[in-house]
């Protein structure tokens, strides 16, 4: 079976950090260790950009405010 391509932002594991001084990301892995790897745009119109990764320990975010 195949997994799906997500994005890493839906994920409750994911954490970048940016650097604004060097403007490029200084760590690109998850809390779960793993290297996140950035689409870029194919065109203006495109929105299915960002960091994305076929990932096992994918969990969504959820609002647990009950």
């Amino acid at each position: 079976m195949t997994l799906k391509t997500r994005h890493c932002e839906e994920c409750r594991y994911f954490s970048c950090v940016f650097d604004m001084a060097s403007s490029h990301d200084v760590d690109a892995t998850c809390t779960k260790g793993h290297r996140l790897r950035f689409y870029k745009p194919r065109s203006i119109t495109d929105d299915d950009y960002g960091y994305k990764r076929r990932c096992e320990d994918f969990e969504p975010i959820t609002d647990d405010a009950t």
